[in-house]
């Protein structure tokens, strides 16, 4: 029996709570065993170190890379003994595992404060999901009794050797180890890296403004809207790369927005995402947060706090991280005079862009099948050429079985040529994280799945290339969502419109 009993909707909760009192006392015992027996003597379990008398509490909490951190870190322990703390608690406290994660989403059909509220697709996007994370890290704070405590981050992007799972994840591989969830894809528990595909991130981070009004340049974090969205499509290019990518290629829980919340490592991967935000204010370059935008800056959502509490916070509260919600990362690098303006001076072009947009070509009523799919579009190349930005639409994706592995699309990839992620015929991941899954009372699992890829910067590279582009061709690869089980894969998925769109 694994994580997944934990869920609010659909499991016995006499069985939820007898299981769970038993093995959170295993868990916590051998946690603090393990570590009383480590470094000599030290002491490094989260109960103890709440009482050291160098533990006071930090003005400002670090949040780290968890493969800096080894097992018997004070910092995992304490997210190991916070979230049993959690799982015992019933599932109507606000600070309860099972509750935590349905206010990002859940199957239940009951509706309780704050449930089922994410914000996907839209300028909310990552602020949202930044104050979901605040609040969930207090909860785990206190819950540990170790005040030194901040949530880690998986940095699956920058380093190969650290694209596999963590390993206090995935081992040991059973009941005992809180952290451990055994529907995810078998490639990942096994500690294979992610596709490289998967992980990519650079691409996603030359976007210049945050916002756009238009779906097919949304900006960075999203597309503007004038009010919240529980899950809106196609997702800005952050949301769908790693974000979305990632979700898949682990699967299981991570591959549902109503479940997503109930694996450890979710929290660990939006970490990694609020870390890539950080970032991309801090390179400068005229990026900025859409403070100018009072929709943005002033929509409440509603959380709980340690205490279960019912707070509010918009989006003027988390405008810096380090000011205001009282953590930085490990790794900020060191942000430009200009970037530290935008922390809190508006970009002239935030959500300015008038785009003119002409369909070239569509396709209709496309089904993947097995390893490679190959789509003819044919090309008014001469269009093509003229436009500014050119842009692949796929729209109402759907499946019949939760596809295994990932979708590689690729343009013009000759017969016989090695499908690879690093090559010029690349253009982008399809993902289905979100798809075909209820949220609330929307029970409507067949439109507004859609996914949009920039093709402008692969067409240019193929052109340069001397690429034949008379006709254009599109190929879609469905590999395992890691590196070493490259036959792990199952499921199609159908595809009704496909649309190659270019910009003026």
């Amino acid at each position: 029996m694994q994580n997944e009993v934990f869920h609010g909707a659909g499991y016995s909760e006499k069985l939820y709570f007898g299981y769970m009192k038993k093995l959170v006392f295993i868990i916590i015992c051998i946690a603090g065993l393990s570590a009383c027996n480590n470094d000599a003597g030290k002491t490094a379990t989260a109960d103890s170190l709440a009482a050291h008398p160098d533990t006071t509490a930090q003005a400002v909490f670090v949040r780290q890379n968890i493969y800096s951190l080894p097992a018997s870190d004070p910092i995992i322990l304490a997210y190991k003994k916070g979230l049993a703390v959690m799982q015992l608690r019933d599932k109507a406290d606000p600070t309860s595992w099972s509750y935590q994660a349905a206010i990002h989403g859940t199957t239940s059909i009951i509706k309780k404060p704050a449930w089922s509220t994410c914000q996907h697709g839209t300028f909310f996007f990552l602020s949202w999901h930044r104050m979901f994370l605040y609040y969930f890290e207090r909860i785990v704070r206190k819950a540990s009794g170790y005040p030194k405590f901040a949530l880690p981050y998986w940095n699956y992007s920058d380093d190969p050797s650290q694209a596999a799972l963590p390993l206090v994840f995935r081992q040991p591989a059973n009941a005992s180890n809180i952290l451990y969830v055994s529907s995810r894809d078998g490639g990942v528990n096994k500690g294979d890296p992610l596709q490289p595909s998967v992980v990519e991130y650079k691409k996603e981070m030359e976007e210049v403004d945050f916002t756009g009004a238009d779906d097919l340049n949304p900006g960075f974090g999203g597309v503007t809207v004038s009010s919240s969205a529980h899950e809106h499509k196609p997702h800005g290019p952050i949301e769908g790369q790693p974000h979305d990518a990632v979700h898949g290629a682990i699967a299981g829980l991570m591959n549902d927005p109503a479940t997503a919340g109930m694996d450890p490592i979710f929290w660990l991967h939006h970490a990694n995402l609020d870390r890539l935000w950080e970032k991309w204010i801090r390179s400068g370059s005229g990026r900025a947060n859409p403070v100018s935008d009072q929709v943005w800056m002033q929509t409440k959502f509603t959380f709980f706090d340690e205490d279960g509490n019912k707070v509010e916070m918009s989006g003027k509260d988390i405008l810096n991280t380090e000011k205001q919600l009282g953590y930085i990362y490990d790794d900020p690098g060191p942000a430009s005079e200009e970037a530290q303006q935008l922390f809190v001076k508006p970009s002239e072009q935030v959500g300015k862009k008038n785009i003119v947009r002409t369909e070239l070509l569509s396709h209709s009523e496309v089904q993947t099948n097995g390893v490679q799919t190959t789509i003819q579009l044919g090309a008014p190349k001469d269009a093509i050429d003229q436009s500014k930005e050119l842009f692949l639409r796929l729209d109402n994706i759907t499946y019949s079985m939760m596809p295994k592995g990932v979708f590689e699309v690729y343009l013009n990839l000759p017969a016989g040529q090695q499908p690879d992620w690093g090559n010029m015929y690349y253009a982008g991941n399809i993902s289905v994280f979100g798809f075909m899954s209820p949220h609330g009372d929307d029970h409507d699992m067949s439109m507004g799945n859609s996914v949009v890829l920039h093709l402008t910067q692969t067409y240019q590279k193929l052109k340069t290339n001397h690429v034949d582009l008379k006709n254009l061709r599109i190929v879609i690869v469905h590999k395992a969502a890691t590196r070493g089980l490259e036959r792990d894969i199952s499921g199609d998925i159908h595809i009704q419109s496909i649309k190659l769109v270019a910009t003026q």
